[in-house]
């Protein structure tokens, strides 16, 4: 890529953009990254991969603020919407990967001024916001290698893949049973043992449901009855039905949502879809 000769630039440094790098080879961005890291792991070369993380986003303030934000700063609006159009309600929980340019798309203006707006976001406390990272170095650590007689340790490198390819497997069965409760699979994993289930998993839940179709059916007229008085919060929601379980009274809330039967408003107050 760099058009070095074998035997030289020990010790030397480049800059790496790892997009083009993987456009220019047809490579995969997550092959090629992994790739790299082996090849600093076993000594070859260092890399710098700061550039491989994007931007990220999380909203700090609770639902109620961002609104009462919303409505006493019309500028920030846009910019507000927008994100939660685009990357959802997980911005509330954690930091989301966000792409400045995707945003700018959407509001039809630049990248910079989405970053700019962004920084001040963060400066008013609304939300946390951390630019992309600069892009990668790559450094020489030995002189350029032939490519086909690397000095790879691959009896290492395969019972490392076998290990990762192992835990690929479990993480697998894991997603895919739906037995058993998903804290007793983890807590076995553990070497823990427990006879009591959380009942909040999505394994506890589905049979809740089988065992509880009554209350699942109840609960859904009660939800679009009291929605069809009048909008609310889900916490409001939640409050007016008083819900003996309070799990599945949530769960019964998504799958309205899922199917359309109620949605979210721009404010994140749950009305009934006409």
């Amino acid at each position: 890529y760099f058009q070095l000769a074998i035997g030289s630039s020990q010790g030397e440094s480049y800059e790496f953009d790892l997009d083009a790098f993987t456009k220019r080879f047809n490579f995969r961005a997550s092959a090629a990254f992994s790739a790299l890291k082996k090849l600093d792991e076993e000594g070859l070369i260092q890399f710098n991969e700061g550039f491989y993380r994007p931007s990220k986003l999380h909203i700090t303030a609770d639902k109620t603020g961002l609104y009462e934000f919303q409505v006493a700063n019309a500028r920030f609006d846009p910019i507000v919407k927008t994100i939660l159009r685009l990357y959802g309600a997980e911005l509330f929980s954690d930091f989301v990967e966000i792409s400045e340019q995707n945003i700018s798309r959407s509001m039809k203006v630049s990248a910079d001024e989405v970053t700019v707006m962004l920084k001040q976001l963060t400066e008013l406390q609304l939300l946390e916001y951390e630019p992309a990272s600069d892009k990668p170095r790559v450094t020489f650590l030995l002189a350029r290698q032939d490519a086909d007689h690397l000095p790879l340790d691959s009896a290492r490198l395969n019972q490392r893949r076998e290990l990762a390819l192992k835990k690929a497997k479990g993480m697998i069965e894991f997603a895919e049973q739906s037995h058993r409760c998903r804290m007793q699979v983890v807590m076995d994993y553990f070497g823990e043992k427990s006879f009591s289930v959380c009942g909040s998993c999505d394994v506890c839940i589905d049979k809740k449901k089988a065992e509880n179709m009554s209350s699942f059916d109840d609960y859904k007229e009660k939800i679009i009855g009291l929605l069809s008085q009048r909008s609310m919060t889900v916490d409001e929601l939640e409050e007016s039905a008083n819900p003996a379980d309070k799990d599945l009274f949530v769960e019964v809330v998504r799958e309205l949502v899922d199917h359309g039967k109620i949605r979210y408003d721009e404010s994140w107050v749950l009305r009934n879809v006409k």
